[in-house]
């Protein structure tokens, strides 16, 4: 994905770096840990085509934590780990559009 698209962040000069990405069947979910970073983006594929604008900020609150890497739960639930404060979290209800984010725990060696 990181040679299609990066997302934008919030510091001009500073680029998106991609962590490590999830897919729904719909939608593709990239982490993006740099030092602009501004949470999860969204990005959906209609058939066969990605849609690559526009993106969806989800979980903007994680920017300043950098998400590392992200999974699609068993329950539909979006799972991120952190690569700022080593601490793992879950964004409720990612595809839709509002998200509640829900602090799960930190791991004790990063």
């Amino acid at each position: 994905m990181s040679n299609c698209i990066l997302p934008p962040t919030s510091k001009p000069g500073v680029h998106a770096v991609l962590g490590q990405p999830a897919f729904d069947g719909v939608n593709v979910y990239l982490p993006d840990m740099s030092t602009g970073s501004r949470g999860i983006w969204r990005y959906s594929f209609v058939g066969n085509d990605f849609n690559s604008f526009p993106g969806v900020n989800i979980a903007a609150s994680l920017g300043g934590q950098r998400p590392g890497a992200v999974v699609v739960g068993t329950d539909g639930n979006l799972y991120a780990t952190m690569a700022a404060t080593s601490s793992y979290v879950r964004v409720n209800t990612p595809a839709a559009a509002t998200q509640v984010v829900d602090n799960l725990g930190v791991t004790l060696s990063g």
